[in-house]
């Protein structure tokens, strides 16, 4: 835009009647409320394509300025800001009413409509617009038509192929037009191209059909066949495998029939059968009994956690071990603990349905997630104990709620003998039961498909106690960082007295600007004094020219380039280069230093100044129950260092929980992605100049607390 900025200037101008607003204007060019008319000139419009949106700062300063006594409508063909302002609210702290005039898939009259009457809920009166030219024509004469004799001939099996009121499902496939109602039947030609989330379900080398998947195929026939949003399994037989390759089609066809309750009255429950055609001949895999909707008596919804906890990572490389080899759609179990007295686990999981899928109540692999949480419970999460492959041949019974895409606690029991495999098991979500079951029984495996070997020694690991240690030993500088850090101080004396000179004639928007610029004075007064121990000859730069100390800031920024330092020497002369802008209110001081992810850069170089790991390392050994909490964790710099070095030889994490805290949510979507593969991470938003406790921190509730580059 820069190239054509005074071409576009010139165009615009002969065509600009600037207005000062009737109602108050918040400016996202420039971050604040605009009420004259001049500054609506060709400049502003400029500003708006070159300057970056400032519209977390100009929604900020507009709830500050107006307060909650107000209602945001937006305008535009979809409520697109309404997830941004959401955000901001509740980093304020505030509570706005909020409607859009439009959404994205719904009829326009309706969500015009719709969005006047929630104004007059909010107690406004807005004026609807009316049209004087406006006129409806009710006399018009209906089209002649003769609907007394048919012209249209077809079958049943043709009607029905027009009408199919589902779509073919990626695991039941299509119901079968030549079957009856009466007993029901659906196809699906399956390939692994098509679903590969079920490669990741591999028993040894082989990819096997799960027995989950048995379970969902029956749920959604009932669904479609009783229009329910759940359903209830009872007595489910898995008899044999299906075994899967990638280069072939296996037929899958799943018949239901009602349960007959006497020769003239059924059950609501319906007999399936669920058969596979492979190689010339049928085998039938699984059948039972399903009817939509709960049949069942749920527990209550009881959330359970227990003392003893299971490392993720570990636990399914263990289980690889006695051969299940699951990729990662079939790795989801989270925050594991089990009962050290009891054969009981407690478990996280995350339903994900993603959309290019079929959509189900719960997917298949949140299914798999609560059978396999049975192993972790029959082993109380000894991994050493877990020795013997059991595969699910029996559940009993087995509620399946809607709980698409949500959290879910997981709550199981192993209540078999040793060597038996038998279990119960319910999950919460939101307060309620989403699934309920019972009777889960699982045949051996003889023969495991992958042995490992015996130990036949034990080795002990030695630690220092943190009681013992001195801590400043713990802490020490990564190596000298002189030479940088003279190339650092002398950009930025450099920069300082360059943005001294041009913010002395800027107009500051903001009181802390006025302090920041009286700040450069007496720093400026500094430098002209020969006291400054990495840039001796201070006093010289102040005296330069700006044209040469603009050349010898470009001369030290291309000798920084591909160093260490680079990140902070950019940071530096990047926030020179748009002081005025920063000061004036065109642009915000974080939207400068997170372009192109410098501000993270700049993190990593500060604390790669310094090796903290051997203070983590000797902590966590001592305290491997560590509750963490990080003040203004920013891009994460600390927090990945802290994490690397808070584990043990064997890879398991050495905290408890670590929670990332900011003055704003904006940092957490880096830091989500970031550490996206590590356990117990919580995020919450911070203000540490108030009182914590009024935030929702629980007073003595963390063991350590870390404060990085905070101030």
């Amino acid at each position: 835009m820069k190239t054509v900025a005074d071409a576009y200037n010139a165009l615009i101008t002969p065509h600009l009647d600037p207005k000062a607003p009737k109602i108050p204007f918040y400016s996202t060019v420039y971050g604040t409320q605009v009420d004259d008319a001049p500054t609506f000139g060709p400049k502003y419009w400029q500003d708006n394509m070159e300057n970056p949106v400032l519209f977390h700062t100009a929604v900020s300063k507009m709830v500050e300025d107006l307060g909650q006594d107000v209602a945001h409508l937006e305008v535009g063909p979809h409520s697109v800001l309404a997830g941004p302002l959401r955000d901001i609210y509740k980093e304020m702290g505030q509570t706005v009413l909020y409607t859009s005039l439009l959404v994205r898939g719904k009829d326009t009259s309706e969500a015009f409509i719709e969005a006047l009457g929630k104004l007059f809920c909010f107690g406004l009166k807005p004026h609807i617009p009316v049209s004087s030219r406006a006129i409806t024509l009710p006399d018009l004469p209906s089209y002649p038509w003769n609907y007394e004799a048919t012209y249209w001939s077809e079958t049943r099996i043709m009607a029905d192929w027009r009408f199919r009121k589902h779509r073919p499902h990626e695991l039941l496939g299509v119901r079968i037009l030549e079957n009856s109602d009466l007993e029901p039947a659906w196809r699906k030609m399956l390939k692994i191209a098509d679903l590969p989330w079920l490669a990741d379900h591999c028993v040894g080398k082989d990819i096997v059909f799960p027995a989950a998947g048995y379970m969902a195929i029956a749920g959604e026939a009932v669904c479609q066949l009783t229009e329910a949003k759940s359903y209830t399994l009872r007595e489910v037989h898995i008899a044999s495998a299906m075994l899967l390759t990638d280069n072939k089609t296996t037929e899958i066809i799943t018949t239901f029939r009602k349960k007959a309750l006497t020769s003239t009255l059924d059950s609501k429950f319906y007999e399936f059968s669920i058969s596979s055609y492979n190689n010339g001949q049928w085998t039938k895999h699984c059948w039972g009994m399903v009817a939509g909707g709960c049949a069942t008596a749920l527990p209550a919804p009881k959330v359970e956690t227990y003392p003893r906890n299971v490392e993720t990572k570990r636990w399914y490389k263990t289980m690889s071990r006695i051969g299940l080899n699951y990729g990662p759609r079939f790795t989801g179990l989270e925050e594991i603990t089990t009962s050290v007295v009891h054969k009981t686990a407690a478990v996280k999981v995350t339903d994900k349905q993603h959309e290019d899928e079929s959509q189900y109540p719960l997917h298949p692999t949140t299914l798999d997630l609560i059978l396999q949480s049975w192993a972790v419970a029959s082993v109380g999460g000894e991994y050493r104990e877990l020795v013997q492959l059991f595969l699910p041949t029996f559940v009993e019974e087995f509620y399946v709620g809607e709980a698409a895409n949500k959290s879910i606690r997981v709550n199981t029991v192993n209540t078999g003998v040793l060597g038996t495999a038998l279990g119960n098991s319910y999950g919460v979500a939101d307060g309620e039961v989403v699934y309920s079951l019972k009777g889960f029984k699982g045949t051996k495996v003889e023969n495991s498909i992958q042995k490992f070997r015996d130990l036949k020694a034990l080795e002990l690991q030695w630690h220092p106690d943190f009681d013992s240690c001195e801590i400043d030993k713990l802490m020490r500088a990564s190596g000298d960082s002189t030479a940088d850090l003279e190339i650092l101080e002398r950009m930025y004396v450099l920069c300082a007295i360059e943005a001294q000179d041009k913010l002395s004639r800027a107009v500051c928007t903001q009181p802390h600007y006025g302090f920041y610029r009286s700040w450069l004075d007496r720093e400026l007064e500094r430098y002209k004094q020969p006291s400054l121990p990495l840039v001796p000859d201070s006093a010289d730069l102040v005296a330069m020219r700006s044209e040469l100390r603009g050349k010898a800031i470009e001369e030290l920024h291309e000798r920084s380039r591909n160093t260490k330092v680079y990140p902070p020497v950019e940071a530096v002369r990047r926030v020179c280069s748009r002081a005025v802008d920063i000061v004036e209110g065109r642009t915000g001081l974080l939207d400068v230093l997170l372009e192109d992810g410098l501000l993270a850069q700049f993190y990593d170089w500060f604390n790669d100044l310094s090796d903290i790991h051997d203070l983590f390392q000797v902590m966590g050994h001592s305290r491997p129950y560590l509750r963490i909490l990080e003040i203004g964790a920013g891009t994460g710099g600390t927090t990945a260092r802290a994490l690397n070095s808070l584990k043990s030889q064997s890879g398991e994490r050495l905290y408890q929980s670590y929670t990332i805290t900011d003055i704003s949510a904006g940092f957490f979507a880096q830091c989500r992605e970031r550490f996206q593969d590590e356990a117990s991470i919580q995020y919450q938003v911070l203000d540490i100049s108030k009182d914590a406790l009024e935030q929702g921190f629980e007073e003595g509730a963390y063991d350590l607390i870390v404060a990085s580059n905070v101030s």
